[in-house]
């Protein structure tokens, strides 16, 4: 076992063997520089075996590991940061110079880079171009320099079961994100979950590492069922169809997990509609948005494999509805409750009474992987987390089988690309511009994304401003995926008597739009 494959990145191997090794000499380099137990960490890296090995070097030196999404602005890292309090960064050279430029304005006290290219094999390091030199800097540190005379053996100090491990970012009606903390206890709880769900599957599979390792899904879902089930994993640095398949032929990927979109797009591309053998395939995973039920019928058609479909918040470490791996499959649904997990559905008014089947209420968990709190957020912890449920804000009913559908969102958040985007964010954002008076940002029907991002916009009177300069100011504040795609200006938005807009009417006025669009495409077809 210590010599098999644990991960295979940019078609270089990394044995279980030399996982464990890294990830000792990470701790070693940790406890070097300082960081003690309950210190916070921060990882701003895309999926890399750096990224892997800090996770357990962080666990096992007792810290709380934060990862941050590489695709941030320097505002939204700033943030993120500042209110974690992370004291040391790890990053890659691409991101190198402005972490060190931003470093001032935040807590962060030691930044260590690596290369995405430092880890690979010498066979294939050798035929890379010389890299250009790392930017230095008082207290800035290249990762493979520190590991490189640090024992491979660490006595590990990890934190105890209800003691934190990780604070995750999540999104909330507030707009700004909420640090999940997530314990010891809810990250193993949520690998035991899934490991036991996975259990007809063998210690041979193979997977596809597309979903983001800095996302929960990505985390729990597919990084540590892959350990923990003694898998091998195919690594993406970034999500690319057209090398998502090639990977899934080249290594005879037996359990593809990849969002919807990627799903969409390579049922469109040559190399897979022309693929002889697909043989190999056993099942198909996905999250983070639903997936089309025509796509699923596809699938099996030219595979004869199923889709397990998991549904997951950052609050329920990634995990809390799950499509059964034998079925049976119901178009809708996110799927059942796992084991040691419990949902329910309660009237939206109190949260207290439990509604019969088939009608609808405000979705609750309950389990040992549900986050310990919000990060120094006592009010909305007190909020979302009530008598051990938590209150996810999701609004839906359960069929008499348990499987759970989702039907609307008390909670404003976007669901665009399987990325979760919260509308109040871009709000403020866009509220800064100077011709800007009034927003309202909302997700409109989209058939490749599920969701796109839309924004109402009332001008100050005299003011004017173009899709291209309003789509220009957004970019240097919010992550694409987050950034507008359609803009709608309106002398004004719809508002209560106290004058706060009424987000959900917008909502509902796009989708009978969109219903009406979509009775005319089929009357004309």
């Amino acid at each position: 076992m210590p010599e098999k494959t644990v991960f295979i990145y940019l078609g270089s191997e990394m044995s279980y063997r030399e996982l464990d090794k890294y990830s000792n000499q990470f701790a070693n380099v940790l406890r070097k520089l300082g960081i003690k137990k309950g210190e916070r960490v921060a990882l701003l890296l895309p999926n890399c075996p750096q990224m892997i090995f800090a996770y357990h070097g962080i666990w096992r030196v007792g810290a709380v590991a934060v990862p941050c999404n590489p695709t941030y602005t320097d505002s939204e890292l700033k943030y993120q940061l500042n209110d974690s309090g992370a004291t040391l960064l790890l990053t890659y050279d691409a991101l190198a110079s402005r972490m060190i430029a931003l470093r001032p304005h935040t807590n962060v006290k030691i930044i260590i880079t690596t290369r995405l290219t430092d880890y690979l094999q010498p066979s294939i390091k050798e035929k890379l171009p010389v890299p250009e030199p790392l930017p230095t800097g008082e207290n800035h540190f290249e990762l493979i320099e520190l590991m490189k005379d640090q024992p491979d053996e660490y006595e590990p100090q990890y934190a105890g079961w209800d003691e934190p491990s990780m604070l995750i970012y999540t999104g909330g009606t507030t707009g700004l994100p909420k640090g999940a903390v997530l314990t010891v206890g809810n990250n193993s709880s949520a690998t035991q979950i899934t490991r036991a769900w996975y259990g007809n599957m063998d210690e041979n599979e193979v997977i596809l590492g597309v979903f983001p390792f800095f996302h929960i899904g990505g985390f729990n879902g597919a990084l540590n069922s892959t350990i923990s089930k003694g898998w091998t994993m195919v690594m993406m640095p970034k999500p690319d169809v057209k090398e998502m398949v090639e990977l899934i032929f080249k290594y005879k990927i037996t359990l593809v997990g990849a969002p919807p979109t990627l799903f969409i797009h390579m049922l469109q591309l040559p190399e897979w509609q022309q693929a002889e053998d697909k043989s190999f395939i056993r099942y198909f995973l996905s999250g983070a948005a639903p997936v089309p039920a025509a796509v699923i019928k596809r699938l099996y058609e030219e595979t004869g494999c199923g889709m397990i479909e998991q549904a997951g918040m950052t609050e329920t470490s990634g995990i809390n509805n799950i499509i059964p791996v034998t079925g049976p499959y119901k178009p809708g649904s996110c799927g059942v409750p796992p084991s040691n997990m419990e949902t329910k559905i309660v009237d939206i008014e109190t949260g207290e009474k439990e509604m019969p089947i088939g009608e609808e209420g405000e979705i609750i968990h309950r389990g040992p992987n549900i986050m310990k709190e919000y990060h120094n957020r006592p009010e909305e912890t007190a909020n979302a987390l009530r008598n051990g449920w938590l209150y996810t804000g999701d609004i839906g009913h359960m069929d008499e089988d348990g499987y759970v559908y989702i039907v609307d969102r008390k909670k404003d958040m976007i669901l665009s690309g399987g990325n979760n985007i919260y509308p109040r964010e871009i709000d403020e954002v866009l509220l800064t511009h100077p011709a800007v008076n009034q927003v309202c940002t909302i997700g409109v029907p989209d058939e490749r994304l599920g969701e796109r991002v839309k924004a109402f916009i009332v001008l100050k009177s005299g003011k004017s401003v173009t899709f291209e300069e309003l789509d220009t100011f957004c970019k240097q504040y919010l992550a694409r995926y987050k950034v507008p795609k359609e803009y709608e200006f309106t002398d004004s938005l719809p508002t209560t008597a106290a004058g706060k807009t009424l987000r959900y009417v917008l909502r509902q006025r796009e989708l009978e739009k969109h219903k009406t669009k979509a009775k005319e495409t089929e009357n004309i077809k």
